[in-house]
């Protein structure tokens, strides 16, 4: 949400202080779904490694989030 579309869209313009972050692109649908939800659980299984949990109940508990 730090894009400058976002900022547009949700904060009423990206302030001068801060930098965008991110962009939008729009991308074709290509592939199976299918190989799209096995990248996401791969990433989601590499999370838990740096936190050394072995479910997603355990990541809960092994993380601490930071509001900044």
């Amino acid at each position: 949400m730090s894009s400058k579309k976002a900022n547009e869209k949700y904060a009423g313009g990206l302030k001068s202080y801060r930098a965008a972050e991110g962009k939008v692109v729009h991308i074709p649908i290509k592939g199976d779904i299918k190989d799209t939800i096995l990248d996401i659980e791969g990433g989601i299984r590499s999370a838990c490694t740096y936190v050394n949990a072995s479910n997603l109940h355990e990541f809960g508990q092994n993380c601490i989030f930071i509001e900044v």
